[in-house]
């Protein structure tokens, strides 16, 4: 969705941050506009583009007109790089998993049997597509781009649905232009790219191969009918897909898969913004708001390479030697100057000034791009600071990912039922008619200090402030390796010998203390002081 703010006309969009860039507005980039797509599409795509080049430390053909030398002296040293790998890894965190709802018997109101089935099938059907290898694809094109799109198709040879990752620039979802984009999932999508094949003459050509989807009823004549979702995966000639009058509208070169109804109710393509969207649809990239920031530190690289040089090896004024009208120096240049004496030229103050300058501009980088200095290797391992002062330094970081797992948290649970949804309309899912909520559950990114997070715990279970639920879940934030805190809590209890004689004392109740250990009721607890002794505290279970 484009704003426009009056009376300036300033154009205010998703993409306004790259607007400091001339080639980003001016009509020749080094972002060919393709021509079948439009003006705010090809501002998208442009952005993906700049963000790429950025990424590829190649950010210098973005520059303004200069020269060829100063292209070629350019230094970019992989700083957009690490902050999009950094912001990956801790979206992802330690570890991660899928998890079906009820599966493990958490929620007694849902059927485990059926839960069970469904987190057995997704397993087996993410094995199959390689799913931890599409979404680490996937993730790092959203933190990168700001978007990324999944598309799900049913293959009738292997049985199952196929997942397919998209670049984001092919993406095009079509919107009312009377309606703002507040439809997270339009009514058409359509993924396009172009490519250069040999034509029917044997000469090399351009073409448009475009996936469509649309919801429409199944019965167009009758308005309770069902709407259903159609698709096409077609060819173009470029000339007949940019044709003025009706793009697209000619006849294909080629028909791959004709108008084919899915009879799902939904188009099985799913678009992953890094950030909450809202009404403009598309996400914002990690990068979006420290491109100027990463244009500065590459330019102060650049001049201390330069300044580096001359210290190394310093310009020499020679005097007595006759005139010298040299407009520029370089490392071990002889500036002849009149009265015959040398002199070396100092230029370190200048190398250390700029070292300063880089490092007050990276400690900015990492405030704006909210990515603490630990994680950059800014901060040596001798310098690390408390755990509760390190876990401080991240409270920004940690509000951006858990905005981004917010996002992604709907997304997944969606992709997830696409999956078994068009798995029952092609009459191959072995579960029931129920659909369980699955989720990607991303693991612990935070620094964690294992023995402070264990004294608080042990604290707060001795004062009676926590429940054991609550300490272990927080165990698993701080990075402890436990992979089910329901199971977790289960073994604990069941070898809590003091708190089940701690309920019989209390109750002089046997079976209350067996069912404090799992045992079955009836059976009776008798701790005797010799068995402590030979066996480390372990009690007698007499029936």
């Amino acid at each position: 969705m484009v704003s426009m703010m009056r009376p300036l006309d300033i154009l205010m969009d998703r993409w306004s941050s790259f607007d400091f860039k001339p080639k980003f507005t001016s009509i020749v980039s080094p972002a060919e506009p393709l021509q079948w797509i439009g003006a705010e599409d090809q501002r998208r795509l442009r952005a993906y583009s700049m963000l790429e080049a950025y990424v590829k430390n190649k950010a210098r053909i973005w520059l303004g007109a200069t020269t060829s030398t100063e292209h070629d002296d350019r230094r970019e040293y992989g700083d957009a790089a690490l902050i999009v790998k950094t912001a990956l890894s801790s979206l992802l965190g330690d570890d991660w998993e899928i998890k079906t709802e009820g599966a493990q018997g958490e929620d007694a109101e849902v059927d485990q049997a059926s839960a069970t089935a469904q987190q057995k099938f997704i397993e087996q059907w993410a094995d199959s597509e390689k799913f931890s290898l599409k979404m680490l694809e996937a993730e790092e094109q959203a933190i990168k781009f700001g978007d990324s799109v999944y598309a799900l198709g049913w293959d009738p040879d292997k049985g199952r649905v196929r997942l397919r990752v998209y670049d984001p620039g092919f993406y095009f979802p079509v919107f009312d232009p009377r309606e703002l984009q507040t439809d997270e999932f339009p009514n058409e999508v359509w993924v396009a790219w172009e490519f250069e094949e040999d034509n029917v003459a044997g000469h090399t050509e351009t073409f448009v191969r475009r996936h469509e989807w649309y919801i429409d009823q199944t019965d167009d004549e009758d308005r309770d009918a069902p709407p259903t979702c159609f698709y096409r995966d077609a060819i173009w000639t470029l000339e007949a897909a940019v044709n003025e009058n009706n793009p697209f509208g000619n006849e294909p070169y080629d028909v791959v898969t004709d108008w084919t109804d899915l009879e799902v109710d939904f188009i099985p393509v799913i678009h992953i913004p890094n950030t909450i969207a809202g009404q403009e649809h598309f996400g914002e990239s990690v990068l979006a708001d420290v491109l100027q920031i990463l244009d500065d530190i590459s330019s102060t690289d650049t001049d201390t390479q330069a300044a580096a040089a001359t210290t190394g090896s310093p310009p020499i004024a020679v005097t007595g030697m006759g005139e010298n009208t040299q407009e520029s120096y370089g490392p071990g240049t002889i500036l002849r100057t009149g009265d015959g004496t040398a002199t070396l030229l100092d230029t370190s103050r200048s190398l250390d000034a700029l070292l300063k300058l880089k490092d007050g501009l990276l400690e900015r980088l990492a405030v704006n791009s909210r990515t603490p200095e630990s994680l950059l290797g800014r901060v040596k391992p001798n310098e690390v600071p408390s755990g509760i002062a390190l876990t401080l330094s991240f409270t920004p970081h940690s509000g951006m990912i858990k905005n981004m797992r917010l996002v992604r948290d709907y997304k997944y649970r969606i992709l997830f039922s696409f999956v078994i949804r068009m798995t029952q309309a092609n009459g191959e899912y072995p579960g029931g008619d129920v659909i369980h909520q699955t989720n990607v559950k991303f693991g612990s990114f935070l620094p964690a200090d294992a023995q402070e997070a264990m004294t608080v715990v042990t604290q707060l279970l001795e004062a009676g402030a926590i429940s054991l639920e609550t300490a272990v879940q927080y165990l698993v934030n701080k990075g402890y390796p436990i992979s089910d805190y329901v199971t977790e809590i289960e073994r604990i209890t069941e070898r809590d010998y003091e708190g089940a004689q701690a309920v019989l004392s209390i109750t002089g109740n046997p079976e209350l203390a067996a069912e404090r250990l799992g045992i079955a009721p009836g059976d009776v607890l008798s701790f005797n002081e010799e068995d402590e002794e030979e066996d480390g505290d372990i009690p007698t279970i007499d029936a």
